[in-house]
């Protein structure tokens, strides 16, 4: 019963995991050890699995629901401002020269929290299909990034994820009412119809 019990939290524990891998990267940020990056690749994809899984392992268990795909976003949000600030903080000088295309990116999501707020009075849920294939695109990035692989690979991916955000600021601005996991803006076109959408199991509960 207990065993039964827990497996339903395994979703809800691999979420807040991504809390704690958090808190272990702001701490690094300001108070750096030996071989800090090396540290802070391994939090980077321990995260990166526990949020691909958290969502596959609530949808095989039938408890993906609102509040987890709601937390799910604001989560990956927290994750990934803690690693760019990490970067920011002991490597400037790798992010310098791009600073308008990551500030244009943050205001874009911005607006996507702003528009979903004013109209919906709800915090955005959107698991678009890019925004998946981009975060993982990202990760990749940021390997290069901390290994201090030059190149304009990383400029490539910011204007990447300018298109990305856009179609997941697009969707709360043309949804009629709030929904999450809607795979793009396409979608949430459709459902403004009135016409069905398909979801990807896999990516979307």
């Amino acid at each position: 019963m207990v065993n039964t019990a827990f497996k339903y939290k395994i979703p809800e524990l691999l979420l807040y995991s991504r809390l704690s891998i958090v808190f272990v990267i702001i701490v690094l940020t300001f108070f750096p050890i030996k071989n800090t990056d090396a540290l802070i690749l391994g939090l980077i994809y321990f995260g990166v699995i526990s949020d691909i899984f958290d969502g596959i392992i609530a949808r095989k268990l039938n408890v993906s629901n609102e509040k987890l795909r709601v937390l799910d976003t604001l989560f990956d949000l927290i994750f990934y401002a803690s690693i760019i600030s990490y970067i920011f903080k002991n490597k400037p000088h790798l992010l310098f020269n791009n600073q308008f295309l990551i500030f244009t990116i943050i205001g874009i999501e911005c607006m996507m929290y702003a528009v979903s707020l004013l109209r919906f009075k709800k915090f955005p849920s959107p698991h678009a299909l890019l925004s998946k294939f981009w975060g993982l695109y990202l990760i990749f990035e940021f390997t290069l990034i901390l290994l201090e692989i030059q190149g304009i690979h990383f400029k490539v991916a910011l204007f990447a994820g300018i298109f990305v955000h856009t179609d997941r600021l697009l969707i709360y601005m043309i949804i009629k009412s709030w929904h999450h996991d809607v795979p793009s803006s396409f979608h949430a076109y459709k459902l403004r119809k009135g016409q069905p959408i398909k979801r990807f199991k896999l990516f979307n509960g």
